[in-house]
This record gives structure tokens, sequence and C-alpha cells, in this order.
């Protein structure tokens, strides 16, 4: 369903979250307001995103390999999540007047370096969509479990045969006022 036009009535839901979704809409104020719009009067709202992605070094490591002399891959949508006033900004202009955010450390972690792998490459496959062709997407998978065997010690948390990475969340909370009760 599209984010941005929800097929919902208004006031249908207690409670939407939006988790690590609202940076990929083309106009995140316009899906900050389908959320507002479809709240009953008092719901709340969770919606996340990035504050710091530690596996672009991977990611710009594989790149290297498999298409070398290309420049780094850049997302300059997620860059402007990183900062908190982009989550508070939008969900201000979508309508909610109360909104609270909060920073949180999470792990992403992963039952060895192949789960760890295939979670990156469907990824990072997803991010240069048309920008790279079919066989130089074939190679993402074997160059980054190579990547991870080889440079893997500074750029993930290895324990217990698990791989993590330590990533930090925007988790910003909304609440849609009830305006009877004013």
């Amino acid at each position: 369903m599209d984010g941005m036009s929800l097929g919902y009535a208004d006031g249908t839901f207690d409670a939407s979250i939006t988790n690590f979704g609202i940076f990929f809409f083309p106009d995140p104020v316009e899906g900050a307001r389908e959320i507002y719009r479809t709240l009953k009067p008092g719901g709340k709202a969770t919606v996340t995103c990035w504050k710091k992605v530690s596996f672009l070094p991977i990611l710009h490591a594989v790149q290297a390999i498999v298409k070398p002399r290309s420049m780094p891959i850049t997302f300059p949508k997620l860059e402007e999540w990183t900062h908190k006033e982009t989550m508070e900004m939008t969900l201000r202009e979508g309508g909610f007047e109360e909104v609270e955010v909060y920073e949180k450390e999470v792990m992403w972690w992963n039952n060895g370096i192949e789960e760890a792998a295939k979670g990156l490459t469907d990824n990072f496959v997803n991010m240069v969509g048309d920008q790279w062709t079919e066989g130089e997407k074939e190679q993402v998978l074997d160059t980054t479990v190579q990547v991870l065997e080889e440079q893997g010690k500074d750029l993930v948390i290895e324990r217990d045969g698990m791989i993590g990475f330590q990533m930090v969340a925007w988790i910003a909370l909304a609440t849609k006022k009830d305006k009877t009760t004013l």
C-alpha cells in the first residue's frame, strides 16, 4: 500500500508504526499527514529512522571491488534523516503537535558471516537499483563475504558466533491531539 495515500478512513487507528520507512517516501510530509489523518484523536504514532548506519563502510568496500573507480554510493536522503530535526519537523508539518524524538543504540545481529552477508547484499542490491548490471549485482554476495572475512574485525562486533552491526536509531512518538477534550 502507498504510504502517502493510505486506503483507510479518517480516524481509523489507535496506533500507527512506520518502521524505517518514512525516509523512503517521495514526500515524507505527505506520508506523515496520512499517518495523522488515519489516527483517531489521541492516537499515537511511532516512526523510526536511522541516525547512524554502521555498515556503509562495508558496502563501500564491496563497491570498490565489484565496481572499481566508481564514486562511493551515497544516500543523501538517508543523510538528511540522521538529523533529529528532520524527523521532528516532518511529523509537525504532517499535523502532529506533540512530538518526542529519542535516540536508541541497537545491534543488528546475524548468525555468522553468511547471514550478515545475505542481509547486507539484499539491502545493497536494493540501493543500487538500475545503476548496476545484473552481473555486478550477482557478485555482491560473495564479495560481501570476502570483505567481512578480510576486514570484518574493524567493521563489526563478533560474539558467540554472531556478527553484529552497531546502529543508532531515532524513535519518534507523536500524538494526535484530541481536540474534543481541549
